[in-house]
């Protein structure tokens, strides 16, 4: 009876450790917790948003971000926030992190761009191999004045074998 009490002790304890193990190294059942990221089917006319690379290596410290008004007449608005997403499954989760940002506001006109550095150190887990977006909010005017807050990504992919940024 005591030797099926401790097998039974053991498993547990064992399972207990390999969970606590992922949940450490960021693996999939610790992402099941993170924040779900719903984005637009496509991205609003007019803005593009896109890194520097398409795939960085997971020692990245810093990933570039252009964001571009292509043709938005009234104008875009955002801060200087931006955060990392993963795509875990099916669905994407904000990756979890030191999210502190200064708030002023910027905007760009018709053919001009701002650029944005995401720093990898503010994040609460390392960058796995993976598809991932840096996303933020911003405000586009039309014409006549009237706004609207969108959510705008730039995507990029962690893969094992790139050159470090």
């Amino acid at each position: 009876m005591l030797r099926k009490i401790r097998r039974g002790l053991t498993f547990v304890l064992t399972a207990v450790a390999a969970m606590l193990s992922l949940a450490a190294c960021g693996g999939e059942d610790a992402s099941a917790a993170w924040e779900v990221c719903r984005f637009a089917n496509k991205m609003p006319a007019g803005v593009v948003f896109e890194c520097d690379e398409a795939v960085y290596s997971p020692e990245t410290a810093v990933i570039t971000a252009r964001l571009t008004n292509d043709s938005v007449q009234g104008g875009i608005s955002f801060g200087a926030d931006i955060y990392f997403a993963k795509k875990v499954g099916n669905r994407w989760g904000t990756v979890p992190g030191d999210y502190v940002f200064i708030m002023p506001m910027y905007g760009i006109g018709p053919d001009e761009s701002h650029e944005f550095n995401a720093h990898t150190s503010m994040l609460e887990v390392k960058l796995d191999e993976g598809q991932y977006r840096l996303y933020k909010k911003v405000w586009i005017e039309d014409n006549a004045g009237r706004g609207k807050e969108y959510t705008v990504w730039a995507e990029f992919e962690v893969a094992g074998d790139a050159v470090a940024g």
